[in-house]
């Protein structure tokens, strides 16, 4: 029977010593998991999945995501089709990663991950490539908590050495972040196999710590991008 996920905790040490129970339970159960490893793939697939965002082509994100999210990420793909505008993050640039939860089961594994990052959101007008929203060269912070689930009993995968071939079609590979080959548009393996991200948060409800007067404008600032883009979509603007 599976236990239940502990309560969360508000106090960081708290939560820093359930991480590192956590961790330990996982290398009981899976004596080749890499923490460290683990936080770099997770920064690789960081970049795949917001290119391929950026790009328009939420489908080559199959293999990534729950079922639940990448239909998520396919109905606003097809919203931004349909409004002729895509939603791309440039300058995007990952500033920190942090383990803030681990939780290992009977039935699966769970870790959530903090990525902080910095990027300037623009919609472009797909017709003329016209930005017609958003200021680019100009990042702004931005925080997203993956959460990441795995079947109990899944091995971690040794680290694959970075491909240099395509493995459908045989094509040299670039060395940057990519979800698919573009030559034959064949969907290349994720950074972490045997993980799916469950989820995507910009905040946690239970991260308990002193209310900051910038933190908060610069929340009420993302919330009203975020209004301004579904307005724009929407035919509000």
């Amino acid at each position: 029977m599976e236990r239940p996920t502990p309560p969360l905790p508000g106090d960081a040490a708290e939560r820093e010593a359930q991480v590192r129970a956590g961790i330990a339970e996982i290398k009981a159960a899976d004596p080749a998991f890499d923490a460290e490893v683990f936080m770099e793939q997770v920064r690789s697939e960081f970049l795949n999945v917001k290119q391929a965002l950026s790009a328009g082509a939420p489908e080559q994100l199959r293999t990534y995501a729950s079922p639940d999210l990448f239909q998520t990420w396919m109905a606003e793909g097809e919203r931004q089709r349909e409004s002729g505008v895509r939603v791309e993050s440039r300058e995007l640039e990952i500033e920190d990663t942090r383990l803030m939860w681990v939780f290992h089961g009977t039935a699966q594994d769970e870790i959530t991950v903090g990525i902080d990052a910095a990027c300037a959101v623009v919609g472009v007008r797909e017709e003329t490539g016209q930005v017609v929203f958003g200021q680019p060269g100009h990042a702004q912070p931005v925080t997203e908590y993956w959460t990441l689930l795995r079947p109990a009993g899944t091995p971690s995968a040794p680290p694959r050495p970075v491909a240099l071939q395509c493995p459908h079609c045989g094509a040299p590979l670039g060395r940057g972040p990519a979800a698919i080959c573009q030559y034959c548009s064949g969907l290349l393996p994720p950074p972490l196999e045997g993980w799916e991200i469950a989820r995507i948060d910009q905040s946690l409800q239970w991260l308990e710590r002193p209310v900051d007067p910038a933190e908060v404008a610069r929340r009420r600032e993302e919330q009203s991008w975020d209004d301004g883009l579904d307005a724009f979509l929407r035919g509000g603007l």
